[in-house]
C-alpha cells in the first residue's frame, strides 16, 4: 500500500517557504507520488452583477479574466520553481523510475464542487492549515475534509526543522483513538505511514462516550498488516480532549498526529469550536485527519 496521487490545494500562490508544499515534497519523494498542484479562484457570478449594464458587466467579466489569467501565471511560476528546485519534475504521466513529479493547473467554480471531483481522483490531499481569520484557506480545509472523501494531511505554519531531515523511517505516529468511524477512518487511511515508522502508538481516552471497537481491537488490526503499535489509554481529567490528545503527542516525541475530523455541524463546529478546531489551532506537527 502506497501514496501515489497528492493532491495540493490552495486558494493562494504556492511557493518557497509553503510548508504545505514542503510536506507534498515530502510525502511525494518517500513514495514516488505524483503532486497535482490546484490554485482555487474566484470568479463573479452574473447574480451579483444583476442591474448592472451589459457593457459595464463584460467589462467586468473581461477584467476579472486579466487577473484570473495573471495570478495562474504567478502563481504557477513560483510553485514550480520550488518544485523544480527540490528534484521534482513537472509532468503530467508518472516518471518510468517512480521519480516524484508534479503538475498545476488554476480551477474557476465551487470549491466544494471540484474538491469531490479532484478528491475521486486522489489518494491523499495536503493543505495548509487555516488562520481563523482566512476565511477562503478555512474553507479550502473544510471541503478538503467533507467533500474530497479522503484523508487530509494539514500541514503548521512552520515547521521545527525540514521534514526531509527526517527519513519517514525514523517518524514517530500517535494516534487518536476513541472507538469513532472518524478515528477508525483516519487510522487506516495512515497505513502508508505507520508501515514505514519507526514507533506507532495509540492514545485513548477513557471516556465511555462511544461504542465501537475498542483501542486493542485496533491493534490488532494494525497488527494484521505489519504496525506494531503501542496502547496508552488514559483517565479523563481536567484537560480537554483536544488539550490531552497534543499534550500526549509531544510526550510521544511524535512528527505525525492522526485523528478523525470530527464535527456535528460541517462548519460551525470547524470554524468554532471542538476537538478538531483546537488542534488545528495549536498542532506544531503535520496531522493527517479523516471524516
Amino acid at each position: 500500500m502506497g501514496i501515489k496521487s497528492i493532491l495540493l490545494p490552495s486558494s493562494s500562490a504556492m511557493g518557497n517557504g509553503s510548508t504545505a508544499l514542503e510536506t507534498a515534497i515530502w510525502i511525494a519523494k518517500s513514495f514516488g507520488a505524483h503532486i497535482d498542484c490546484v490554485q482555487f479562484t474566484d470568479f463573479p457570478m452574473s447574480a451579483a452583477l444583476s442591474g448592472v449594464d451589459g457593457t459595464a458587466v463584460q467589462e467586468i467579466m473581461a477584467a476579472a479574466q486579466e487577473e484570473i489569467a495573471e495570478a495562474s501565471k504567478i502563481g504557477e511560476a513560483a510553485c514550480k520553481k520550488a518544485l523544480m528546485e527540490q528534484g521534482v519534475e513537472f509532468r503530467d504521466w508518472p516518471s518510468a523510475d517512480v521519480r516524484p513529479t508534479a503538475s498545476w493547473r488554476m480551477v474557476q467554480g465551487s470549491i466544494h464542487n471540484e474538491m469531490a471531483t479532484l478528491g475521486s481522483v486522489c489518494d491523499l490531499v495536503v493543505a495548509r492549515r487555516p488562520e481563523r481569520s482566512d476565511s477562503r484557506d478555512t474553507m479550502v480545509v473544510e471541503s478538503a475534509l467533507f467533500d474530497s472523501q479522503r484523508p487530509v494531511l494539514i500541514a503548521p505554519p512552520a515547521v521545527p526543522e525540514p521534514l526531509s531531515a527526517i527519513p519517514l523511517k525514523e517518524w514517530r505516529v500517535m494516534i487518536g483513538w476513541n472507538q469513532s468511524s472518524q478515528s477508525a477512518l483516519a487510522g487506516t487511511s495512515a497505513l502508508p505511514f505507520l508501515q514505514r515508522a519507526k514507533a506507532v502508538q495509540i492514545y485513548s481516552i477513557k471516556t465511555g462516550a462511544k461504542v465501537g471497537a475498542s483501542a486493542e481491537m485496533f491493534a490488532l488490526y494494525l497488527a494484521r498488516h505489519g504496525v506494531d503499535a503501542k496502547l496508552r489509554e488514559v483517565e479523563p481529567d481536567d484537560r480537554t480532549v483536544g488539550q490531552g490528545l497534543l499534550a500526549a503527542a509531544m510526550e510521544f516525541n511524535a512528527n505525525l498526529l492522526v485523528m478523525g475530523a470530527y464535527s456535528h455541524s460541517r462548519l460551525r463546529e470547524l470554524i468554532l469550536g471542538g476537538v478538531t478546531r483546537h488542534v488545528l489551532d495549536n498542532a506544531g506537527i503535520p496531522v493527517l485527519m479523516s471524516h
